[in-house]
């Protein structure tokens, strides 16, 4: 779909093949119905890297709002870092009114942040000096990581669904490592863009507000954001942190004698990629494959103490759709996405 005004260049659907805007839906407030706010998933699969990634995209939109101007008058957003995937169906059942997707490329460094954390457990860059014995002395296999692959393939296809109908914006980590400030100025053009369909209101209306002049006033803001967040100490300083420990944990496992080969890994990698596009239909397939799809069949021994396998287990839970009736914003209404949160890659 077409994510608005001034950045539609002319694109179509892919799915439908026509020319349509993305929506952008603005739910009631759940405990004030006259209290409306935009809410902005950032969708990162999970991983040490993109857990950072995510923070900080919330941190900075977050720091916008504080510091103001008339480009955030009048609005008040809902900012939700998660690597759940939206439930299916549109604005009004997933809940979200524009999205924020972020790719760690290349897809070997995706695999090999997802399969850390797993292991890992957690996001800190104080818990991360034992990870390379995870690559180096107790190397995952090629199947493993293979299976993680498909995964992560497998949380994009949900999200291309999703970006058929409503308004998405995707980052990779190359644009936020080399141009930061470019980037952050396109993810706060995109966020703050008077693009609203607020319910019960005339669309793109703000209370006692008009038309945003968003493009001279974000360039101001994005230096502003920058310059607070150039230290250490930051949440952009602690996702650089993350990313270079990461990198180094895996140059460190490239020189171990019984680490995954070079050559294994990439063979592994090239031969799942071609199966799951296959499977998924270049990952236009509906339903998409299960994230559950192929962990059974990982045999290493007890699969319920399994290390590998309980990681894998762990990725797919969060990965699958947040399906929680008691969530006023989300209509789990798809029996797939009920399947999922059980963990039976079945049932349909």
């Amino acid at each position: 779909c077409l994510p608005g005004r001034d950045d539609s260049k002319g694109e179509i659907n892919p799915t439908t093949h026509k020319n349509r805007e993305c929506l952008r839906f603005v739910p009631l407030g759940k405990n004030d119905i006259r209290k409306q706010r935009p809410r902005i998933g950032i969708m990162a699969p999970p991983g040490i890297i993109s857990d950072s990634l995510g923070l900080w995209i919330a941190d900075v939109l977050m720091h916008t709002q504080k510091i103001g101007g008339s480009a955030t008058d009048n609005i008040e957003l809902e900012i939700i870092p998660t690597s759940h995937v939206p439930v299916y169906g549109y604005g009004k059942s997933h809940g979200f009114t524009k999205l924020i997707r972020f790719v760690t490329l290349p897809l070997p460094l995706a695999v090999l942040d997802a399969y850390l954390w797993a292991r890992n457990e957690a996001s800190s860059t104080a818990q991360l000096s034992s990870v390379s014995s995870f690559l180096s002395s107790d190397p995952p296999s090629e199947e493993v990581l293979a299976l993680i692959l498909r995964q992560i393939m497998r949380w994009h296809c949900r999200l291309s669904h999703v970006s058929a109908h409503t308004s998405m914006l995707t980052v990779t980590l190359d644009e936020i490592l080399n141009e930061p400030e470019t980037l952050l100025n396109k993810i706060l053009r995109f966020v703050w863009r008077n693009d609203w369909e607020w319910e019960g209101k005339e669309k793109g209306a703000i209370e006692n507000g008009g038309e945003n002049e968003d493009a001279n006033n974000l360039k101001d803001t994005t230096k502003a954001v920058i310059l607070s967040e150039y230290n250490e100490d930051s949440s952009f300083g602690i996702l650089l942190q993350r990313t270079s420990a990461i990198l180094e944990k895996i140059e460190f496992a490239k020189s171990s004698p019984s680490t995954i080969s070079k050559e294994g890994f990439q063979r592994a990698l090239e031969n799942a990629f071609q199966d799951e596009m296959k499977l998924s239909k270049d990952l236009t397939k509906w339903p998409c494959p299960s994230f559950w799809e192929g962990i059974d069949d990982v045999d290493h021994g007890d699969v319920e103490t399994n290390q590998d396998v309980a990681g894998l287990r762990h990725l797919a839970t969060h990965m699958v759709p947040n399906c929680n009736d008691k969530d006023p914003f989300i209509r789990c209404t798809v029996n797939r996405d009920r399947c999922e949160v059980v963990g039976d890659s079945k049932c349909k």
